[in-house]
């Protein structure tokens, strides 16, 4: 397989460290800072680095009650945010050889189960949730796996950032890298379609049966 790796969202929270697994694991990896002019960075890429394996990290909205939320900017975060996802989807899809085998992973936060004041974050991580479940299935006749890691409250500001896991530490930079670096693994082609939490083992009691 293709050892190319392409990390969208280098300057968000955790894209660094996935950056420095992939390449520490022997991939060659090329990074684009933002999912804000996605379609235009990837025109610029180098014409021999066409990546089999994509990552999207978003950046982090801040807590906003409701009440003070200008729709203006909740749709344009997560139009940022879903389009980006969409844009690198696609690029992968038309890009890279047809009926390769191809990874994408796109890094969501634990707002999709609904944190308060989180109402940006909360499209946001229940959209690329969705984006990962729907694309698996549409995008697995033509080789490409799709998974999402939730990783973090994904939303700068939250009472969570403070509140300990039953193990006492939030998971690491590496440890998230890790559960990334799991589904673009070639012997995980068996897996499609998935949600990994990232959470030291916060949120299993809160999660919805």
């Amino acid at each position: 397989m293709n050892r190319q790796v392409l990390v969208v969202g280098t300057d968000a929270p955790f894209g660094a460290g996935i950056v420095k697994r992939l390449r520490a694991d022997g991939y060659e990896v090329g990074g684009i800072a933002g999912t804000a002019g996605l379609e235009a960075a990837l025109g610029k890429l180098e014409p021999g680095f066409v990546p089999h394996r994509m990552v999207v990290v978003p950046r982090r909205p801040t807590v906003t009650p409701v009440s003070e939320l200008a729709p203006e900017d909740l749709i344009g975060d997560t139009d940022e945010a879903l389009v980006g996802a969409e844009t690198a989807a696609r690029h992968l899809l038309m890009s890279a050889t047809k009926g390769s085998a191809r990874r994408l992973v796109l890094l969501s936060g634990w707002a999709v189960m609904g944190l308060p004041g989180a109402t940006t974050a909360s499209a946001i991580a229940g959209g690329l949730v969705g984006l990962a479940k729907s694309w698996a299935l549409e995008l697995a006749p033509e080789g490409v796996t799709v998974n999402a890691v939730v990783a973090g409250p994904g939303v700068d500001g939250s009472e969570w950032e403070a509140t300990l896991p039953p193990t006492g530490a939030h998971p690491t930079d590496d440890q998230i890298a890790h559960a990334v670096a799991f589904f673009l693994d070639e012997r995980s082609g068996g897996v499609n379609g998935q949600v990994m939490f990232v959470c030291g083992g916060l949120t299993p009691g809160i999660m919805p049966t």
